[in-house]
């Protein structure tokens, strides 16, 4: 029973927030205190109730210059002879075992805050002294609840939060390392009443919850000012919906530039929510929220995505890789502490009456003059092929070339639009088509890809292999048997092919008919797989489609060990990727189109509605998308957060596919790999699986192989080549070179389809 009651005890002292207070001037307090001093002799005892005095009579004389005589003279007659411990009040703090003795309330209240006239004139004073202030909250919150109190503005102060102290807490919040472990509201409850024991502060140690926000907001009187400071995002919202609807002032520091958001509801009761940046959020949805990963994006867009600091967006990129949380600085804090009760008090004192966002950027106002790092992208120094370009080398070169067109109008308009829907790495779509004398014509149109990732061209000739063979299985459906002559007139021209077509009596095969039926439905699907095993029956059909080249082979791969590994190898790809110079503008201004507006006008390029992309990967890739940040990451050594993507989406698919072929490359070869890729992803969709390229590591290791490692660091070439003499020794046979890899897997449909550009760009009739 004893040790259950001891118990209750350090509980209730654990939380105990008020001082005890005796005047020795009332009856039966001299001995309460007595009796107190004489059960704790351990009690720190500070008395200097001698100095107070002092100052209080040059505090109300501030016309006199004492010496320290006649100062001393005028504490003995202000004191008149009586016992300087009956003065004023004692008040005991239990948590820390010390007795102060200090003046009485009004005198100690005059004496404390004298240093604020006239910046806070008396009457100021007296108002703020009847205003209660909710703070929600309390990282940023220590700072502005505890400024708040040594400015006395405040009468009565709710503090609430149900967090307690750590270690890591301790880069922003300023406390004594024995109060680790300890509530929040406890500790500057605690702080506050050392400063001032006459505050009155309220605390909510379980911090704002739907059942007690009545009892904060409007309990014992309403609140004049909200403050919020909360990582609840939930709590953002209802503490707002709350507020408006009692006509409460809300105040938000974010500590990130300076940022403060003031939302006047005491004089616009219909004021969207936090400017109507968050529109008609589901607050069951904000409940749900639990890692820091999954607030992130809502976070961002309260903050707001594009205003954030470069090193916030940096940041935030590398939580759940080397941090576990978004950072925050004791300057920032600090200051943010100071702008808010700056700004709370003259809302209280109806000085300010704005709503808005406001920064105050230090590194704006204290900074050196440098250049912004801005986007940059390598010049195009290729002409795009026009209609008159391609007549022109047609009349030169194949003016005796000629064969009959047995197609109608509506056949040529059906097969080359079917052409056009073949894919091509980026959606770059890097082909002209003309008919000429009844022969069609494919040339690779050079300015469509230009990119750091397309070495010498092997990633378009791979998407014109694509195109061949969707003209291939589009014309056989059509009932006409297509010839046709690679590179005419030399690998080392734009042409690429001539098809001439004449009508066949040759039926398809079953296998063929299925993958043209597939052209116009085939697209790529971004989203993430449900890790459902691949029947015998695909692996084998998989590896009988590829034809065309006996040195072609497929490798699939499903051990989640192996999977991980080439996961880390695409990774690390990304990663050197983004942070390079020409690779970083290549994927984020020529490749992405970040709007329905930008992806309709455009027609190429990865629309992000295609992508599969949740919220925090579209944040992610938001912030990734400013040079500054990558600078950053980039000076910091970091970054393997670029990656991540990546693995997830490996992580959640059924397999991974390699393609193969063996020996050096040759422009042939690739255009045979794309004719092999196009039916093994056409298959694919007939057999109802999703399908996605992961050509990053590909291109690198072109790069490296075949370029010299061109444009890339010692250190990212040293690494790719050890990840390819790995990867080779574990999918590949001697002498093979991977041309392609794809994961595989079952997944949602998207209905957003990438986009292409009209026929009559991309094909010429002659």
């Amino acid at each position: 029973m004893q040790e259950q009651t001891t118990a209750k005890i350090n509980h209730l002292e654990k939380h105990k927030t008020r001082p005890d207070f005796f005047d020795k001037s009332k009856p039966g307090q001299a001995e309460a205190l007595e009796k107190l001093l004489t059960e704790n002799p351990h009690i720190q005892i500070c008395d200097e109730i001698i100095g107070q005095l002092a100052e209080l009579i040059k505090c109300r004389n501030a016309q006199i210059t004492y010496t320290s005589q006649s100062l001393n003279d005028a504490v003995i007659k202000y004191i008149s002879g009586g016992d300087t411990s009956h003065i004023g009040t004692w008040v005991y703090y239990p948590w820390s075992f010390r007795l102060v003795h200090i003046l009485h309330k009004e005198d100690f209240i005059e004496l404390r805050t004298s240093r604020n006239n006239y910046k806070i004139t008396l009457a100021e004073r007296n108002t703020l002294s009847t205003k209660k202030i909710g703070v929600i909250g309390l990282s940023v919150g220590q700072s502005v609840s505890v400024t708040l109190a040594m400015e006395r503005g405040f009468g009565q102060l709710r503090i609430a939060d149900y967090d307690i102290l750590e270690l890591s807490n301790y880069n922003r919040i300023r406390t004594p390392l024995h109060n680790l472990g300890l509530l929040k509201t406890v500790s500057v409850a605690r702080e506050i009443a050392e400063i001032d024991p006459y505050l009155d502060v309220v605390c909510f140690h379980d911090g704002i919850t739907e059942e007690n926000m009545d009892s904060f907001f409007t309990g014992d009187g309403k609140l004049d000012l909200l403050i919020d400071e909360s990582d609840g995002l939930d709590i953002k919202i209802l503490a707002r919906l709350k507020a408006r609807s009692l006509g409460i002032p809300v105040v938000q520091e974010a500590s990130d530039r300076g940022m403060v958001d003031i939302e006047r509801f005491d004089l616009e009761p219909d004021r969207p929510l936090l400017h109507g940046l968050v529109g008609d959020i589901n607050i069951d949805i904000l409940k749900s929220l639990k890692t820091n990963e999954d607030k992130i994006p809502y976070m961002l867009q309260i903050v707001g995505l594009h205003t954030v600091s470069e090193r916030t967006k940096a940041s935030m990129l590398e939580i759940g890789e080397t941090i576990t949380t978004w950072p925050q600085l004791a300057s920032a804090v600090t200051l943010g502490g100071g702008i808010t009760a700056d700004v709370s008090r003259k809302i209280l004192l109806d000085e300010f009456h704005k709503s808005g966002r406001f920064h105050v950027d230090m590194d704006e106002i204290f900074c050196d003059p440098v250049s912004s790092e801005k986007t940059v992208l390598k010049q195009n120094t290729l002409t795009p092929l026009t209609k008159e370009w391609i007549h022109n080398f047609l009349k030169t070169n194949f003016k005796k070339d000629t064969a009959e067109m047995t197609a109608s109008e509506s056949e040529i308009e059906t097969l080359i639009n079917a052409v056009l829907l073949a894919p091509s790495a980026g959606n770059t779509q890097p082909w002209k088509w003309a008919l000429y004398n009844g022969i069609f014509y494919l040339f690779h149109d050079r300015s469509s890809s230009v990119s750091f990732m397309d070495h010498n061209n092997f990633i378009a000739q791979i998407a014109l292999g694509t195109a061949i063979e969707t003209f291939s299985l589009e014309s056989k459906r059509m009932g006409f048997q297509p010839n046709i002559d690679l590179f005419p007139a030399g690998e080392s021209e734009n042409l690429v092919a001539t098809i001439s077509i004449k009508r066949s009596g040759v039926e398809m095969d079953e296998c063929d008919i299925n993958l043209a039926n597939e052209i116009g439905a085939r697209y790529t699907n971004r989203n993430k797989g449900n890790k459902k095993p691949l029947p015998s029956d695909v692996e084998n059909d998989l590896k009988n489609c590829i034809g065309h080249s006996d040195d072609l082979s497929i490798t699939l791969v499903d051990n989640q060990e192996d999977m991980m590994f080439i996961a880390n190898t695409i990774a690390l790809a990304d990663r050197i990727r983004l942070m390079h110079k020409e690779g970083h503008p290549d994927f984020f201004v020529k490749e992405m189109r970040w709007t329905k507006e930008q992806a309709e006008k455009e027609r190429d390029g990865l629309d992000i509605r295609t992508a599969g992309f949740g919220p925090l990967d579209v944040a992610g890739l938001h912030m990734a998308s400013y040079p500054a940040v990558i600078s950053l990451l980039r000076s910091w050594n970091k970054g393997a957060g670029l990656g991540k993507l990546s693995k997830k989406l490996i992580a959640s698919s059924t397999a991974l596919g390699i393609l193969s072929f063996t020996g050096q490359d040759t422009v042939v070869k690739y255009i045979n790999s794309g004719r092999a890729i196009q039916r093994l992803w056409l298959l694919l969709n007939h057999k109802n699986w999703g399908m996605q390229p992961m050509l990053s590591p590909i291109a690198i290791w072109h790069r490296v192989n075949y370029g010299k490692g061109e444009g890339l660091s010692q250190e990212d070439i040293e690494e790719m080549k050890d990840q390819q003499a790995e990867f080779n020794r574990k999918f590949l046979d001697e002498n093979r070179e991977p041309v392609f890899i794809f994961r595989i897997f079952e997944a949602e449909k998207h209905e957003v389809r990438s986009l292409r550009k009209p026929l009559t760009e991309l094909f010429f009739r002659l």
